[in-house]
Order: structure tokens, then sequence, then C-alpha cells
């Protein structure tokens, strides 16, 4: 099963004030997000003609550029298209949420429906946005079917900073709130990136239910469903708390990795460790005996490197090696390798985080650095794994894993940005020279 998965987006890249003085991405931090979704790869370049774009290219095989899209979301006026993006079953066709969080005093985020091909302009498109100025509404964006999230993680509905995860159905207007999420931690940052994955019932009630991450408060929370109206995410569900400082919940995913035939929550928590970052895995189905500290019942495997931030993205990309688990693909674009930041990647496959029930389990791994392959940058502060994806991605039925580095150099551009793809059969220490496709500018 190739779970739904929310990876990457929000903090663009060239903002997170680590970057050494002088050097300023002008290039078009192409990658800034990937997604393998709807027959296509799809990717944000948020750097084109200072404005931004959401592309998709129907295959990836060998070199492509943005130039061979056959389906371009671009904006009409600077700081319209962020990074964020979510390809969508809305209404009974396809539609794309883009995020523009920076945008004006709160952030928007538009829902073009039945896009292209071609070009489109967001320009008139049906928008959402929180009324709180500074909200920096589109930080995070999540579908599912016939229900758009959007995360707004700079709201004070509780405390400074505590966040809000307001949801739209389809409306005549295009978008009709029907909800919102909110916390009563300051500074829980709810919303902040990709932390929201709807439609799974985790709690086996048959009801589709919610799970929001709060990096700000280390917390991930699991709303049963269904979720409407106003809801306060730290009293309506369960509580899943990591270490202090460590940001859980700023990638989330699902999948069956324990090949029990029940899907488990996957986490990542990027801060834990003074930075190394670490992979969580909570055995579904959740209930009241799955909350509280994970470390008292979930399974881990921890970053190598102080910084790292291991966790930062994830994907569940499904069954790569045909023994009946899920694996996980997940991003570290602060890691060290040929420079500083240049970037890493990591395939933990299922049978690596061993039996989730039994944490003495001889074949489960410790570290990232046991990974059955690993994918490192060759550009310093290139921030490979910044984005990660997996699917089809050329047709050929088999699952390629797909690994971006936004701030990647290329022809004299400061944060050009590239995407690269490897067949998931691959093992070992990899470099983008051996990927078997790629995306450019």
């Amino acid at each position: 099963m190739i779970a739904w998965l929310l990876a990457c987006g929000g903090t663009e890249p060239g903002t997170d004030g680590d970057t050494p003085t002088g050097r300023v991405p002008d290039g078009a931090l192409l990658g800034s997000q990937v997604r393998v979704e709807a027959d296509g790869v799809w990717v944000s370049a948020p750097g084109v003609e200072s404005d931004g774009v959401i592309a998709r290219l129907d295959r990836l095989s060998g070199a492509a550029t943005l130039g061979d899209a056959s389906l371009v979301l671009r904006a009409s006026e600077p700081g319209q298209v962020g990074g964020p993006f979510a390809v969508c079953d809305w209404d009974g066709g396809l539609a794309v949420a883009v995020g523009a969080p920076d945008l004006g005093d709160r952030g928007r985020a538009w829902l073009v429906a039945d896009p292209g091909p071609g070009e489109t302009s967001l320009g008139a498109q049906p928008y959402a946005e929180n009324r709180q100025d500074g909200a920096h509404t589109g930080s995070s964006l999540t579908c599912a079917p016939d229900l758009l999230l959007v995360g707004a993680p700079d709201t004070t509905a509780a405390a400074a900073g505590s966040g809000t995860v307001d949801l739209y159905a389809p409306g005549e207007s295009g978008l009709d709130k029907v909800g919102n999420v909110d916390t009563a931690f300051g500074g829980a940052h709810l919303g902040m990136r990709t932390g929201v994955l709807p439609g799974v019932d985790w709690d086996g009630d048959g009801v589709a239910d919610l799970v929001v991450g709060a990096p700000g408060s280390g917390r991930a929370h699991v709303l049963p469903g269904p979720v409407q109206g106003s809801v306060l995410a730290s009293a309506a569900g369960y509580v899943l708390q990591g270490e202090d400082g460590g940001e859980l919940g700023y990638a989330v995913g699902t999948g069956d990795l324990d090949g029990d035939g029940a899907l488990d929550l996957v986490l990542g928590e990027p801060g834990a460790g003074n930075g190394k970052g670490r992979l969580w895995v909570v055995r579904g189905p959740i209930d009241a005996d799955h909350q509280g500290l994970l470390r008292n019942f979930a399974v881990s495997v921890g970053g190598v490197t102080q910084g790292a931030k291991m966790g930062f993205a994830l994907a569940v990309v499904g069954d790569v090696d045909g023994d009946g688990r899920d694996d996980v693909l997940v991003g570290a674009p602060y890691a060290p390798g040929v420079g500083e930041e240049a970037g890493a990647a990591y395939l933990v496959l299922g049978s690596q985080l061993g039996d989730l029930g039994d944490p003495a389990d001889p074949e489960r791994i410790a570290t990232v650095d046991g990974a059955a392959a690993i994918f490192y940058g060759d550009v310093a502060w290139g921030r490979l794994g910044w984005s990660v994806a997996g699917g089809d991605v050329d047709g050929d039925g088999v699952i390629e894993l797909v690994v971006a580095a936004p701030e990647s150099d290329a022809d004299g551009s400061v944060g050009a940005g590239r995407v690269w793809s490897w067949s998931s059969d691959v093992r070992g220490t990899l470099y983008p020279d051996a990927a078997e496709s790629s995306i450019a500018p």
C-alpha cells in the first residue's frame, strides 16, 4: 500500500538564518516541495521570476526541465507562490491548492479547480485566508476527498503562536469553511508545515480521523472523526508527545510498516537529539493506549549527525522490496556531505524497523546509518532531502524514490534547485550522478 503522504513544503528554502553571510539564493529554488500524484511528478519553484510556479511533468525519464511541464500554475504577483501545495480530489475532479504564507498581512491559500493543460494564473482563483494578521495562512495544505485543510501556524487563538488548521469544503464560491482545529499551547505552531493527515480511520470506528502536528510544542494530535466546527486538539483526542524542542509532527505519514494489515503512523522529529533528528513509528490502530510519551510505546530510528534534522521530510513510498511491509524515505537536509548542509536522505525498509510490537527485535536498526540506501547531496548548502516522495514516475510499473535539493547551485545560479529520482531497488551509498532521472529549472 502506498500511503498518502504530506512530507514537504512550508518554510521556504533560504530563510532559515543559517546560510553563510553573502549566500543569497537568487535561483528557482526548484524542489521546495515535490509530490508524485495524479499521474505526474509535481514540483514547486518559488524563485521562478520572483513569483513562483507549481508544475507537473507527466513522465520523468532522463534529464528534464520545467520547460517540459504539461501543466503550470503561475503566480500573478510577487509572493503568491511560497512552496506549499497539495493535489486534491475536489468535488469529483482534480484541483490544486497553492499556499502563499508570506503574502500580505495574513497569507493565503488558493484552490485551482481542473487546471491545465498549459498555464494557469492564480489571478482571481478562489482562496482562503485566516482572518488574523500574521497568521501565515497556507503554510501547510492537505487534501482529503472534498476537504481542504489549511495551516495558519501563527494565529493567537489560545496564546501567541498557538496556530490553527482551518477546514474547507466545496461551496458555490469554491471554498466554504466547515471547521477549525486549535490548541491550548502557546508557541505550538499548529499547522506549521505538513503535519496534517486526514482520511485514515485510526481508532477503528469506521469514521476517518485526523492527525495534526504541532512541532512548536513537540506534540502530534490524533483527533477522532468526524471533525466539525471548532475543535481544541489538546482536549479532543489522543496526544503524542516527543522530547522538548524535538519538533515532533514536522512531517507525518501512514502505511503498514509491519505487514499486519493495519495502518501505522509515521512521524518525523527533526529537532530530537540536539538536531540529529528521529523517525517514529506508532503501531496502529491508535487508541487510548497509544498516547503520552512516544518512547513508552513507539519504535524509533535515530539520526547520526548533530544538526542534520533527520525527519524534516518523509514519505511512505510503498513496499519497494516485496516483503509485505511498506517502506519509508526520510530527509535530513542539514546533514553534511561533500560540504556543509549538502543534505541526505535515507531509505528505511519496514523490515529494518523489525516487529513493531517487540522492541528487542534483532532486525531493527537503531540509527539511519544502517538504512538500506543512503543518498547524499553533492553541493554544499544544497540541502538534499528538504523534500522527498515516492511513486512510479516513468510509467514502468516500478516505484522510484524522488529527492529534492532546492538550494543546490547550478549554472551560476545560487539556489537553482534540482530534483532527482532513483529506482527503489538501489542499495548502499548514492550521489546525484547515479540518479536515473532529474529535473532542473
